[in-house]
């Protein structure tokens, strides 16, 4: 599935809405749908300065853990050591909040990225 348009993110708190020819999408449940589908896969998450990317990798250091309104993280698979994706995933929304965006979800990969 992909969506474009502007994204408004006021936090972590919910809705996130993407606004698109006169509609607005709230695109939490569809992440939240991807993450529950990724839960105890091994996966590998992709950051830049404005742009998200959290995708199932087969070969990966690290398995992606969610628990739904407790966590989203990566831990690697041979130590104790965690990523919080929802960490990173704010981070880029902020940056990218009030821009026009484009979120890219499939059974493999979430992105999120200016247009």
């Amino acid at each position: 599935m992909k969506i474009e348009g502007q994204l408004e993110f006021k936090g972590w708190v919910r809705p996130w809405y993407v606004f698109t020819n006169g509609s607005k999408i709230d695109i939490w449940p569809l992440v939240e749908n991807f993450f529950t589908s990724l839960h105890g896969k091994t996966a590998k998450q992709e950051t830049g300065k404005e742009r998200y990317c959290l995708m199932e990798r087969r070969r990966g250091k690290y398995v992606f853990l969610y628990e739904p309104l407790e966590y989203a993280w990566l831990k690697k698979k041979k130590r104790c050591e965690f990523v919080a994706v929802n960490s990173y995933l704010a981070t880029a929304l902020m940056q990218l909040s009030g821009r026009e965006i484009k979120v890219e979800i499939d059974e493999n990969q979430l992105e999120i990225a200016p247009v």
